[in-house]
């Protein structure tokens, strides 16, 4: 991995430099070792090619004389940012990643020369599975063929009514099929086995029951 040059780790703490943080100014205080670097795509554009600090203060000097203007060199946009975990969580960091970034900028004053990655979303709960299904429309889907009662949701595996075991669904799937719909819905990744499938089959009709 490349790293790019950030001076300002030989101090005993630090201050957030995050603007849109919610600790306000003049930032909260940060410990030495602590805190969170976020670097944006545009820091790790502009750094590609000057990865030392003296290189940047060329490449600035240089575009200030082609533009004839006067370019002031801002937090975020030529430099990573330090920030506090306020900061770090409202634009949804990686928060691993970023204190890793932070520890090993406070004992090399190096930064790694890529974007600070997102926090990757959490596979949903099962109450959050659940609280999605029951928002779904109520629309009726078949009928029990032991008592004729109306079921609603393509999952039901079972007539509330008469407890008769339905074997398949409106769509031809039978209950173990089911079954492994709601294990992936709950993030466990690939189908499980026979076995896993049919006491998942049991805990699913416990879980609605």
């Amino acid at each position: 991995m490349k790293y790019m040059q950030v001076s300002g780790n030989d101090r005993n703490s630090g201050l957030c430099s995050d603007d849109a943080c919610p600790c306000g100014s003049p930032g909260a205080t940060i410990p030495r070792g602590k805190g969170y670097v976020y670097v944006s795509k545009e820091v790790v554009d502009f750094r590609m090619d000057c990865p030392t600090e003296a290189e940047a203060k060329i490449k600035i000097q240089r575009m200030s004389a082609q533009t004839s203007s006067v370019i002031f060199v801002g937090a975020g946009v030529f430099s990573p940012i330090v920030m506090c975990v306020q900061g770090a969580k409202k634009r949804g960091l990686d928060l691993e990643v970023a204190a890793a970034d932070a520890r090993h900028w406070w004992n090399t004053g190096q930064v790694p020369l890529r974007p600070t990655p997102l926090a990757r979303a959490k596979p949903a709960s099962t109450a959050e599975v659940k609280k999605e299904l029951i928002s779904r429309p109520a629309t009726p889907t078949r009928r029990c063929p032991n008592c004729d009662a109306v079921l609603y949701g393509a999952l039901v595996s079972r007539c509330y009514k008469c407890h008769t075991e339905l074997a398949e669904d409106k769509t031809g799937r039978s209950a173990s099929e089911v079954s492994v719909r709601f294990w992936q819905a709950r993030g466990k990744g690939d189908a499980p086995s026979s076995k896993e499938t049919t006491l998942e089959t049991k805990r699913w009709w416990q879980f609605w029951k």
